[in-house]
């Protein structure tokens, strides 16, 4: 296996991933606009539906109970192990 030219493939993909991502956020945030200027939450068309509402999540405050509970947030309290690749 060539290893240079695996990487010289992942940076090549990685580069091209980078301008299509920012195209794609770029036409989002156009189609967000129009939906805001518009007034409307939904857009449904051939093509496929767009949305874009408000949603409410409920998340855990994790900071405040550890320090109100530390003692629990230490009983509970996992520790996981994974692999990490990175390319730069």
């Amino acid at each position: 296996m060539d290893i240079a030219q695996k990487m010289k493939e992942l940076a090549d993909l990685m580069e091209y991933r980078m301008a299509t991502d920012a195209l794609i956020e770029s036409l989002k945030d156009q189609i967000k606009q129009y939906m805001i200027e518009a007034g409307t939450d939904e857009i449904s068309n051939e093509i496929g539906k767009c949305t874009y509402r408000e949603v409410s999540t409920p998340r855990f405050a994790t900071a405040s109970f550890r320090a109100d509970h530390e003692d629990l947030y230490q009983q509970y309290m996992n520790v996981t192990t994974t692999r990490r690749f990175t390319f730069n």
